[in-house]
Formats: structure tokens, C-alpha cells, sequence
């Protein structure tokens, strides 16, 4: 059996303590159209990424190809999002934000994202925000596959 160190258990207690946190506060923020947290990160992921395919969301989202499909379908049928052949392969269909999507989606993430930085802006120095940069990436490389 594994044994984790004591520095190990505090980083591990501490985490999920700030994970907790973090959800009740972002619980509190506006919702974008009460959809699912798969459904607004393939959004963000059109925002960030101007087109992808169903397969990209599913595996920047982590879950089945089948699964992210509802998501994709639901999306659609809110006129969220719209599908093009793509022109390099006419197999494929790209997906990308439709239009009134587009800026309600950018407003949407301006607002979070600036309630996010007067957060750290209120509570950190420039160096604690550096610091935290650096945790950020640390995180991201503890967890990215």
C-alpha cells in the first residue's frame, strides 16, 4: 500500500478545501442559458477556438464522443451553435457559435472573467498573483492528460 506523506496530505486537504470554496462562489455568479457545464465549456471552447469538431469537445471535456452528441444536438436546437462541412474534409462537420451566440457568450465570459480578476486584484500583491500563476500551471500539469 501507498503511503502519502504528510506535506502530500496537506496539499491534497487543502485543495479540496479551496475546490469547495470555489463552487459555492461560482455558484453564486450568473448562469449562461442554465446549460450544463459540458454544454458552456464547449462554448468556450468555439470562443477560444472559432470551430471544432464533436470529437474535439468530447475530448477537451473528457467524456464520450456519444455523450458530448446530446450536448451538441441540445445546443443546436437552442441556436447556439451551428455545423458546416468541413472544407478540408467534406466527411466532417465543423461546429462553431452562431452569431447571437457569439457575443452573448463573450459578454458572458467578460463579466466572469472580470469577477475572477477583481477577486485575485483585491486580495493578492502582484507577487502573490505571479505565485498563483505558477500553482495555476502547476495544476495544470498534475492534471492534464
Amino acid at each position: 500500500m501507498l503511503e502519502i506523506s504528510e506535506l502530500e496530505q496537506k496539499v491534497v486537504d487543502n485543495l479540496r478545501q479551496v475546490i469547495v470554496i470555489l463552487r459555492k462562489k461560482l455558484s453564486t455568479q450568473p448562469k449562461f442559458s442554465n446549460l450544463s457545464n459540458p454544454q458552456l465549456s464547449a462554448l468556450i471552447y468555439l470562443v477560444n477556438n472559432s470551430n471544432a469538431t464533436v470529437t474535439e469537445l468530447a475530448r477537451n471535456e473528457d467524456i464520450s464522443v456519444q455523450s458530448m452528441g446530446v450536448h451538441i444536438n441540445y445546443l443546436k436546437e437552442q441556436r447556439l451553435i451551428i455545423s458546416s462541412k468541413d472544407p478540408k474534409d467534406k466527411r466532417k462537420l465543423l461546429l462553431s457559435l452562431s452569431e447571437n451566440c457569439r457575443g452573448e457568450i463573450l459578454e458572458f465570459k467578460r463579466i466572469s472573467d472580470l469577477w475572477v480578476a477583481n477577486k485575485i486584484r483585491e486580495k493578492l500583491t502582484d507577487i502573490e498573483q505571479e505565485q498563483l500563476l505558477l500553482g495555476v500551471q502547476l495544476l495544470e500539469k498534475i492534471f492534464s492528460d
